[in-house]
């Protein structure tokens, strides 16, 4: 049916209610419409809010150069290594010293990435973040990007979903 399973019951009671009502000889369509509603209930929400769509509208990504090059330290070698073994990950919020169960390499399993500007992240979380924002997500510290004129669709199919297999036109 194409809805998440915790509405399904919703819409089918919709769908009923519009059948009722119905003329038989005519087809019922059913369009549906999929929002989520954030609910703003303070002013620290709204601030945040409003500092979240300002900054989206400017996403550029970092240049693939530039996160090629970002230093991997293992976590066990760093000074203050018990301090940021403890912080989360900014991106992701599970500890610097989580990894994934399913990785067979032990040495991939105690790396961890910091940018210039000396924050860390998880690998593949800061990846998938500067392939969007070319900024650090704590101290918004820039990485070399791309001018906006020279950016390509590579941009546009990051930050859409990858279930959709379409870019749409850059208007």
């Amino acid at each position: 049916m194409g809805v998440p399973e915790v509405h399904q019951q919703g819409v089918i009671e919709v769908i009923f209610q519009v059948a009722e009502v119905a003329i038989p000889e005519l087809p019922i369509l059913v369009n549906l419409l999929y929002l989520t509603v954030h609910r703003v209930d303070n002013s620290i929400d709204m601030v945040r809010m409003e500092s979240l769509v300002a900054n989206t509208s400017n996403l550029i990504p970092a240049t693939k150069s530039s996160i090629k090059c970002l230093e991997k330290v293992r976590l066990d070698s760093l000074e203050s290594e018990a301090t940021i073994r403890q912080a989360p990950c900014a991106i992701c919020c599970e500890s610097l010293d989580y990894f994934d169960a399913g990785e067979d390499d032990v040495d991939h399993q105690q790396m961890i990435t910091h940018l210039p500007c000396q924050h860390h992240y998880h690998a593949d979380c800061i990846v998938r973040w500067l392939e969007i924002s070319h900024l650090c997500p704590v101290c918004r510290y820039p990485l070399p990007f791309l001018e906006m004129g020279k950016q390509s669709n590579i941009f546009m199919e990051a930050i859409l979903p990858r279930s959709t297999g379409t870019v749409p036109p850059v208007i």
